[in-house]
């Protein structure tokens, strides 16, 4: 197109057009349809199977922190190796579709890591071992060059871990190590929602009424009765907070019932993450 106007603007037209309405075209290109193009797909491009083969449960841990939305950073010499793994780990929070906490090469400069520490929570990749010594800066070490990954010590006691992550964590491993599964099976299945509810275990989840699961929005469930993966076991973790979750006093959101949630007697690890989780999707009174 440039070659044939010699100017940015038709170029830039083009961009509009596909920004604006999904689409373009052009004598020489023909139409170019953006929903040919499936996001999700992009997505995927990274494999939950390699992760798992380095860190196996440990895995688990790094699920947890994306659940809480902490922050991780990872380091490797190599900047391949690391943009590859920190490409795929937003996929453990599929239900989120968000890769805006990624931020996959990263230098210990002052204007970079301030840009950093204005991000909740993020994905960080470092090809400078020093960063190992910045324990301001993360929740979650990866070594990904020594196979290893560090709490920090502030934030242990959110990442407490008991059954439910044990459960979780066989969950991923099992689905991962099965030959039979690709790796967008791993993750989830999705189908679209246009009731904007879903029964599920007998109790009927209302999309519209909650704040991590946006109304007409993809939802994942299971393929089958034994199917296993990631989404599902998410989407499980979520239901426990339904039951302890009531309107604001303003009525424009959900807030999480403590009181209702220490009654329930969950098992202490459980219970402390599902309050950090609530805390994580702002569901906690002020």
């Amino acid at each position: 197109m440039y070659l044939k106007h010699g100017s940015p603007v038709k170029m830039m037209e083009s961009y509009i057009a596909v920004l604006t309405k999904g689409i373009c075209q052009s004598e020489e290109n023909g139409s170019f349809l953006s929903k040919d193009f499936d996001a999700r797909k992009a997505y995927l491009a990274g494999s939950i199977k390699d992760i798992v083969s380095q860190f196996g449960m440990e895995t688990v841990i790094l699920h947890t922190a994306l659940m809480l939305k902490k922050r991780i950073v990872v380091y490797h010499p190599k900047i391949e190796a690391v943009q590859e793994f920190t490409r795929t780990l937003p996929a453990l929070v599929w239900h989120r579709q968000d890769w805006t906490i990624l931020h996959s090469y990263v230098h210990l400069s002052a204007e970079e890591l301030e840009a950093l520490r204005m991000c909740p929570g993020y994905i960080a990749g470092f090809v400078d071992l020093e960063v190992s010594n910045r324990s301001d800066l993360y929740d979650v070490f990866v070594n990904l060059a020594d196979r290893e990954i560090t709490i920090a010590p502030l934030a242990k006691e959110a990442m407490t871990m008991g059954k439910l992550h044990k459960e979780i964590g066989q969950l991923i491993v099992q689905s991962a190590e099965d030959p039979e599964k690709s790796d967008g099976q791993v993750i989830q299945r999705w189908w679209p929602i246009g009731s904007g509810q879903e029964e599920w275990g007998g109790l009927v989840l209302r999309a519209e009424t909650l704040p991590f699961l946006p109304c007409g929005s993809s939802l994942p469930i299971h393929p089958s009765i034994n199917a296993q993966d990631i989404s599902l076991k998410t989407r499980e973790i979520f239901t426990h907070l339904e039951p302890f979750s009531e309107v604001s006093g303003d009525g424009e959101k959900l807030v999480l019932n403590f009181e209702a949630l220490k009654q329930r007697r969950f098992p202490p690890a459980t219970e402390n993450f599902l309050y950090h989780l609530a805390a994580a999707e702002q569901m906690l009174k002020i």
